[in-house]
């Protein structure tokens, strides 16, 4: 193809290039004018304002070119005046000639200053005005291609309760035609896709893991965006970027229209669900989830921080009326660059991300080309065959991969339990179990009519009668009512192990059942666990067949306390499945029988479970309870209430520390959900009411946290400061005490800090501060220091965290052990990543050398450090020193017998007392094959008990993965030697690999 330069067409394009500049910047004053002074007009102003910008800018190389333009054959006339013929013929014509100097090249005799300056650039601006506008044509197809490939590999969504949402809503909306809806597991938020055939797209994790209201909020975005024709609209944007990609203010109108047409749809979902602060959570979640600009109207187009402060404060930042000097000077230098600097700052086409389907496919083949297992061995526990199978079905489900999941649990062959007694055979009782799992993930994977056939043949074994029902149930309900009477007079409320409650139970001359009590307390159990899943899948009249089994059960036994609390956990599955009326009524029978026990522990216990149950389905009827218990108690199950109806979240964290020193102040892993937002000043009201003062600071420490994660700092302060000066006494404690009020305000400070306010922060961290110093018992003040010293480097406040250090780490040394070496390690930590290694050293070398595991820890951060910084020869030292830390001592304490001390997320372990030996052993096993590789040592380490060697065999696994990818890891799992330890590795990878995706989403 021949292009002739020369043409006329040619050089009027090459002054239409540089008119656009000129006429650009116009524009662009105009449009940040009219946007400053309608900052106050409702969004649909705006965006039509932006729209009719863009058009104009859109419209200027058009009007420029046909002023430039003239033909080749055209007469060229000097400067003259006008010229009149007479009109004797038909083709008379009046011609008029400029009177002023024409701007066009060829026109004047004597070419200006600025035409000989720019000339030689005439024949060059068109090609390079050509050559990008394709450029950027052939990205926006490629990115038009990539949408429909999502369309073609998402799974479409024709029925349910998802699809009948969508519809509708979609009525309620004035949408008349046909709206797809899809499930895609390539995106990370709503998107919506076609013109002709428009398409909601929703992410895998919409289906398993959003809320309903989140999922309503979602869907009438992309419906808003489809009433508005804004797919229209994003086409028309598109091709005006592709022809004007040059000029910055095509960019600038752009990203205004963009934000317009999204605060559009925003406030609509607003107006419809009354609902800002959920939604714009809902937006911030998405928005750290995907980042890319997808070329169709998203959910998560930016600039979300924007969006988010006009949808909480119902208007952007104040703006003033005339345009900044800085915007000026912008929009008029880039001008005078148009000609040679093109500025493609348009987002780039959604990348497609590098999801886990087919890595799960290859694990799931390697485990089926295992010998099949029956799902639970003689012992009743849980093949990990079978159990890693039905993980990596779950996953597909949530990806939306549904045939691949349907694939995977083809190879899942479980044993029916058939006629086997419930009550005695643990085998066929933790088989029906996993017959439930597998049921309800091939209801996830489609097969509803099968998955709900496979529940009606279990519902029927678990709910069949057998001739030991009356009496079995009767001594469980005795077992029951031992334990709450027993253990209820602890503020943690009625908790124990089972065995616990058989011997209390006995022991109070009770006729407790003779066998497996594991199993009698499970087949109590079982129904209740059906009706939970059932629930989650909304099945409300297969859930009306384990509920009638249920009731029947409980007329066997006379027993008020067993009745009311397995009615409340009924109750609750149905409000879960969207029957509140019936929900309600299980809920108030089950509380009409604990109101008509005699007062006393039993009852208070009963009324203590009865709330915990009840915030999982309704929180503010859980709040109403709550009075009504003693102060003692009320600690107990304010936490209780948080953990079950508070939370949203739970970020993953070690339930034990190895350095000895959990510290568990304030929960800080813990997010409020949108209604407990709503509820914490209820709560904190409650927690300034419990007597005890050490269970008032601690809740109310963990009310300040949740406070200013939602969004109120000002009542997160003023609850911190309510919390009451305890301190610590000699005897050994039960928790944290003078720490937990500078500790708080630490937690405090690295929320604001992380919320983008950092003169709030900088006043919660001195607040922090000026507490630690006054907490007169020395341990404390360090605990106190030691948070705040994490805080502040977590915020990078390095030097503020220095400070904190160099006050802690003498005082520290000052302690004795075991306190002493268990807060240095946990300083020596803070200390690496703000003062450095040979700080940190320094302080390493000082913690005891025996038992060795807090200065192996220590040693072992050490290592990894110097090996990401580089220095493999040093980490190769500092490893080899951890092993020897590591190993066993001869002052190792000795294994207790039936020691069955455990630990839970929020438990306290006490400083002052030695680490027992079951969880030394667990401590010195778990780094050692990391710090063997850093060491370079390929000795094995020395063969633990047969749990232990699994345990290190599947970490080996994920550390191949992790290192050289699954082909790698593959390998690793090949190398072993028996089929129980490649299906357990199997396991293992099979969740790195769903970790990892979900990482990157």
């Amino acid at each position: 193809m021949n292009i002739n330069t020369s043409s006329a067409v040619w050089t009027a394009l090459g002054w239409t290039f540089l008119h656009v500049g000129w006429i650009g910047v116009i524009v662009g004053l105009a449009a940040s004018l009219v946007r400053r002074s309608l900052r106050r007009a409702p969004a649909e102003v705006r965006h039509a304002a932006a729209l009719v910008s863009l058009l104009s800018l859109a419209a200027s190389p058009f009007i420029a070119f046909a002023v430039v333009y003239e033909p080749a054959h055209a007469p060229i006339s000097p400067p003259t005046a006008t010229i009149t013929q007479p009109d004797s013929s038909p083709q008379a014509r009046a011609v008029v000639v400029n009177e002023r100097p024409s701007i066009r090249p060829t026109l004047p005799t004597e070419p200006t200053i600025a035409s000989r300056w720019f000339e030689p650039w005439i024949d060059v601006l068109p090609g390079v005005w050509l050559a990008g506008t394709l450029m950027i044509l052939v990205r926006t197809t490629i990115g038009l291609a990539g949408v429909e490939r999502l369309r073609r590999t998402s799974t479409p969504l024709r029925d349910g309760p998802v699809a009948e949402l969508c519809h509708e809503l979609a009525r309620s909306l004035g949408i008349a035609r046909e709206v797809g809806l899809a499930v895609c597991d390539r995106i990370a938020g709503p998107l919506l896709i076609g013109v002709i055939r428009p398409t909601i797209l929703l992410p895998a994790a919409a289906l398993s893991g959003w809320a309903p209201d989140q999922l309503e909020m979602a869907l009438l975005h992309e419906l808003a965006h489809l009433r508005r024709r804004d797919n229209l609209v994003c086409l028309f944007q598109q091709l005006v970027e592709a022809l004007l990609f040059f000029h910055p203010t095509t960019w600038w109108l752009s990203a205004w229209l963009r934000l317009e047409r999204e605060t559009c749809c925003d406030q609509r979902v607003v107006a419809r669900t009354g609902r800002p602060r959920a939604y714009a959570e809902l937006l911030a979640t998405l928005a750290g989830a995907g980042s890319s600009t997808p070329p169709c109207p998203a959910m998560t187009e930016r600039p979300i921080a924007t969006r988010i402060r006009r949808i909480l404060f119902k208007e952007d930042r104040p703006m003033p009326l005339k345009p900044t000097v800085p915007e000026t000077l912008a929009l008029a230098a880039a001008t005078l660059l148009a000609a040679a600097l093109a500025i493609p700052t348009r987002a780039e086409a959604p990348k497609l991300k590098a999801d886990a389907a087919a890595d799960l496919k290859r694990i799931a083949a390697s485990l089926a080309a295992l010998p099949p297992t029956p799902g639970v061995d003689a012992d009743g526990e849980p093949d990990p065959r079978t159990m890693a199978l039905l993980m990596i079905a779950e996953r597909q489900n949530t990806q939306g991969d549904r045939a691949g999941a349907l694939e995977t649990l083809k190879h899942v062959k479980i044993d029916p339990p058939n006629d086997r007694d419930l009550w005695r055979d643990r085998k066929a009782l933790f088989g029906c179990e996993l017959l439930m799992m597998l049921a309800t993930e091939r209801y996830n994977a489609g097969e509803v009519a099968e998955a709900r056939g496979d529940f009606r043949r279990l519902i029927e074994v678990v709910t069949r009668p057998n001739p030991a029902d009356a009496k079995l149930l009767n001594q469980m309900a005795r077992v029951f009512r031992i334990i709450i009477e027993k253990k209820s007079g602890s503020p943690d409320g009625p908790t124990g192990t089972i065995d616990e409650a058989v011997r209390l139970a006995a022991a109070s001359g009770e006729d407790v059942p003779q066998g497996d009590m594991e199993v009698f307390f499970g087949r109590l159990e079982m129904p209740i666990a059906f009706l939970s899943a059932l629930a989650k899948l909304r099945e409300v009249d297969l859930m009306n067949s384990v509920a009638a089994s249920i009731d029947g059960w409980l007329e066997l036994s006379d027993d008020s306390v067993l009745a009311a609390t397995i009615k409340g956990h009924v109750g609750v599955a149905y409000i879960q499945a969207g029957e509140d009326r019936r929900g309600r009524e299980y809920l108030a029978d089950a509380r009409k029988r604990i109101d008509a026990m005699p007062a006393g522990p039993v009852r208070e216990g009963v009324a203590q479970l009865m709330v915990g149950t009840t915030a999982e389905a309704d929180l503010d009827a859980a709040l109403n309870l709550l009075p009504t218990l003693p102060s003692a108690r009320r600690n107990h199950v304010l936490r209780d209430v948080l953990q079950r109806g508070v939370l949203s979240t739970i970020t993953p964290t070690p339930w034990e520390d190895p350095a000895g020193i959990k510290i568990t102040i304030g929960d800080p892993d813990l997010a409020p959900t949108e209604q407990a937002r709503l509820l914490l000043p209820r709560f904190v009201a409650l927690a300034r009411t419990i007597e005890e003062a050490p269970l008032r600071a601690r809740t109310l420490a963990v009310l300040a946290h949740l406070q200013v994660q939602g969004g109120d700092p000002t009542g997160a302060m003023a609850t911190a400061e309510a919390i009451p000066d305890i301190h610590r006494p000699e005897a050994p404690v039960d928790g944290f005490h003078d720490s937990v009020k500078p500790a708080t305000f630490a937690l405090i400070g690295w929320r604001l800090a992380k919320a983008g306010d950092p003169k709030a922060a900088d006043a919660a961290f001195a607040r922090s501060r000026d507490l630690a110093r006054a907490v007169p018992s020395d341990p404390e003040r360090v605990i106190a220091w030691i948070v705040l010293a994490e805080k502040l480097e977590a915020t990078g406040r390095r030097d503020q965290a220095n400070a904190v250090l160099a006050d802690a780490i003498p005082l520290a040394k000052t302690q004795p052990e075991p306190r002493r070496s268990r807060m240095l390690s946990m300083l020596s930590r803070t200390q690496l990543k703000t003062a450095g290694v040979d700080a940190a050293t320094t302080t390493i070398d000082a913690i005891r050398d025996e038992p060795g595991v807090e200065k192996g820890y220590a040693l072992n951060s050490l290592a990894h450090t110097l090996h990401t910084q580089g220095d493999d020869e040093a980490a190769s030292r500092v490893a080899r020193r951890a092993l020897a830390c590591l190993e066993p001592k001869p002052s190792d304490p000795k294994p207790v017998p039936n020691d069955q001390r455990a630990v839970s997320r929020i438990s306290f372990i006490d400083y002052d007392q030695e680490t027992p030996a079951s969880w030394l052993a667990m401590q010195r096993a778990n780094p050692q094959a990391a710090l063997r590789k850093l060491a370079g040592d390929p000795t094995p380490p020395p063969a633990g008990p047969p749990w232990q060697q699994q345990m290190q065999r599947s970490a080996d696994v994920a550390d191949a993965f992790h290192r050289g990818g699954l082909d790698e890891a593959l390998r690793t799992v090949e190398a072993l030697d028996s089929p129980t330890s490649k299906a357990s590795a199997l396991q293992r990878l099979a969740y790195e690999v769903a970790s990892e995706e979900k990482l990157r989403k």
